[in-house]
């Protein structure tokens, strides 16, 4: 079943590599100038400490709490949405991140969009004394606990990994019925985790053709499920202009087959590349282009808005 193909793409701009900002001050200007831009989304990585291997320099080294920033970005923006891109589930408690997120959603007025997923790093597992095997099972039951968290009366679970019984949670979301949950992953579970809990798909890697069959895949998914798809987002991202190295390598260590972004330079070749995309279903785009300084990020924001926006609309 395909969606209908007629709405424009969404667009989110990244905070990654966060060692190049130089400060909060810096990240804040330019999140306040994507706000203006008209852009739909910041995404927001997750790490909380990068392990080190020896003789080797860690891909980057600054890591906000991306709660804490988030936060703080809502409160200085009036329509750009905290995209988290991804939020790694096992590495902190369900009811923590449940109420989190809800406050966030209070204090955004519901500009929160929760990317999450099951995690990779082994080492960053080992150093938060958290487990790396069964991450898939306890991330389901986080969900499905954060869910109950934000929409029961008085919410109840008993699972193998999070379990309470008739709490008193508030505040709940201010979006309804709560904060859209967008799935990462590419496999059968995380498939099947975004047909049940999903308000979008988010999967790192896969060309254009492998995005089309997963995204039929999890349509169909939908439907056996009784759920609407009208509104379900589909992520991916994409290089433009020139390819930034640090996200290269990063993602290169993340998906660990060394693919990379899409990538197109010029505007009508962006326009073409976006058009390929909501071909195969997708309706979001997270950007990623070279920058080394604030200023030319600011430029490369305001290049992308004014040449490239109205060709996509």
């Amino acid at each position: 079943m395909l969606l209908p193909n007629n709405i424009s793409m969404r667009f989110s701009v990244p905070l990654f590599p966060y060692d190049r900002w130089g400060g909060i001050d810096n990240i804040r200007s330019a999140v306040c100038l994507a706000d203006r831009l008209g852009f739909y989304g910041v995404t927001i990585p997750d790490h909380i400490v990068m392990p080190v291997k020896e003789g080797k320099d860690p891909i980057a080294t600054v890591w906000y709490d991306n709660f804490v920033l988030a936060s703080h970005l809502a409160s200085v923006t009036e329509q750009i949405r905290m995209v988290f891109h991804v939020l790694v589930l096992p590495y902190r408690s369900a009811l923590h991140t449940a109420k989190m997120a809800s406050t966030l959603d209070q204090i955004s007025n519901g500009r929160v969009v929760l990317g999450v997923g099951t995690g990779w790093m082994k080492a960053e597992f080992r150093a938060l004394e958290v487990p790396f095997e069964n991450r898939g099972i306890r991330s389901d039951e986080t969900l499905e606990a954060m869910v109950r968290c934000w929409t029961d009366e008085r919410p109840r679970i008993e699972g193998d990994y999070v379990n309470f019984d008739k709490l008193a949670f508030e505040p709940k979301c201010v979006q309804s019925p709560h904060i859209p949950l967008w799935v990462g992953g590419s496999g059968t579970r995380a498939l099947a985790r975004a047909a049940r809990f999903g308000a979008g798909w988010c999967p790192m890697d896969g060309n254009l053709e492998q995005l089309r069959q997963g995204a039929q895949e999890l349509l169909e998914m939908l439907e056996t499920n009784g759920r609407a798809q009208e509104d379900f987002a589909f992520s991916h991202s994409i290089s433009v202009g020139a390819p930034d190295e640090t996200v290269s390598k990063a993602r290169g260590h993340a998906t660990g087959d060394g693919a990379q972004l899409e990538l197109a330079q010029d505007p009508e070749a962006i326009a073409n590349l976006v058009a390929s995309y909501k071909e195969v279903e997708f309706n979001h785009l997270g950007l990623s282009f070279d920058w080394k300084s604030p200023a030319e990020y600011h430029d490369k924001l305001e290049w992308f808005a004014s040449a490239v926006m109205p060709l996509c609309s």
